[in-house]
């Protein structure tokens, strides 16, 4: 699946220690809003390569949002404890080229 085919009320994972969140946008491009959950609940711009995975349900089930929105419970505990799985998301060319911009500049401003 790729990051343009994500919908509003899709639920992901995020890159950065695995953070789950709720699509708020369907829109193309670089960035989404999304829902975030992870130590705290927030929402905002998020770059789309960093979009890892959706959360589907593997029994047709919907998903158990209010799980899904407990700051307080793991992602890899909602995972494991629930009948859920991950599609993987495709990122374009422009988008890994985007990433590797920002891994290259993070580098250069921590050790230059």
């Amino acid at each position: 699946m790729k990051t343009n085919d994500l919908k509003k009320g899709d639920w992901i994972i995020l890159r950065e220690l695995n953070w789950r969140g709720e699509m708020w946008d369907n829109m193309r491009g670089n960035t989404r809003v999304v829902d975030v959950y992870g130590w705290e609940h927030e929402a905002g711009s998020v770059y789309s390569h960093d979009i890892l995975h959706k959360i589907v349900s593997l029994t047709g089930k919907t998903l158990p949002i209010d799980i899904l929105k407990n700051v307080n419970i793991t992602t890899d505990e909602i995972m494991k404890n629930n009948e859920l799985g991950l599609e993987a998301i495709e990122h374009t060319d422009k988008q890994k080229k985007l990433r590797e911009m920002i891994c290259t500049f993070a580098k250069e401003e921590q050790y230059g």
